[in-house]
């Protein structure tokens, strides 16, 4: 079994290397880039057997992702 957990800066929260790249992108010309938005993706492989949602969620909130500056969703593959 594979679960996958986006993670991404919450609304309002500052993105340098989001806006680092779109002022590159801007200054190459492509001015029609308005906004770069990252997002970090896990994939992980368990056993079926052994998964229960709950270690999943702990994972994604305390360890892969910071909560007060960024949200995840975790989705079965």
């Amino acid at each position: 079994m594979k679960i996958k957990i986006t993670v991404r800066f919450k609304k309002g929260v500052f993105n340098p290397e989001g806006d680092t790249i779109k002022k590159t992108l801007n200054h190459l010309g492509y001015e029609e880039i308005k906004n770069v938005f990252l997002e970090k993706s896990f994939i992980l492989e368990i056993d079926g057997k052994k998964y229960k949602k709950k270690n999943i969620e702990t994972i994604a909130k305390d360890i892969l992702s910071n909560p007060v500056i960024e949200e995840y969703e975790i989705e079965k593959l």
